[in-house]
């Protein structure tokens, strides 16, 4: 909940971490939320980075839908948030709240591109016949490769919830 003695731990924590390393951008891959107070914890959580000074962006984990709000509607809450980098998305077939972030220099010149890629909630395996914790699917890959393309940018970095080992 965002008004405990452990939001506030993480809090103070993302502070003195924010003074000592002083990041440019901070990026949370997912599950920033758990139960039916998310917005709650997403506005306490954007106050914070309000009061730190910092931009900031979410990529959705398997967790974050879990209170009868989509994704899509909770990224478009988030964009309330001046210092919220996160865009709608630009893939959204299936629930998914795919985007880009681009990141240029201070003559407009593209440098790299973020990708914020949803991991999913959870998806039925017919392998093991069960449900298992969601995955990057293939449209995605698809849509994240034509993407690029368009764009025109080669750098990138890629943020998702569920480290790629754990999806292979």
């Amino acid at each position: 909940l965002p008004f405990g003695k452990n939001t506030q731990k993480c809090f103070d924590l993302i502070e003195k971490l924010v003074s000592e390393q002083k990041p440019n951008l901070i990026i949370v891959s997912g599950d920033l939320a758990l139960s039916p107070v998310n917005f709650l914890v997403y506005d306490a959580f954007a106050r914070e980075m309000d009061k730190l000074n910092m931009r900031w962006a979410v990529t959705f984990g398997n967790h974050d839908c879990h209170i009868g709000f989509s994704k899509a509607k909770i990224q478009k809450r988030l964009l309330r948030y001046e210092r919220c980098l996160n865009t709608l998305p630009t893939y959204a077939e299936g629930g998914y709240t795919d985007s880009f972030i681009r990141v240029s220099d201070r003559e407009g010149n593209d440098l790299f591109a973020i990708a914020l890629i949803d991991s999913g909630s959870y998806t039925y395996s017919e392998g093991s016949k069960k449900l298992e914790y969601g995955r990057i699917t293939k449209q995605q890959s698809l849509w994240y490769e034509e993407s690029l393309g368009k764009m025109g940018i080669e750098n990138n970095i890629v943020f998702c919830h569920f480290p790629l080992p754990e999806i292979m």
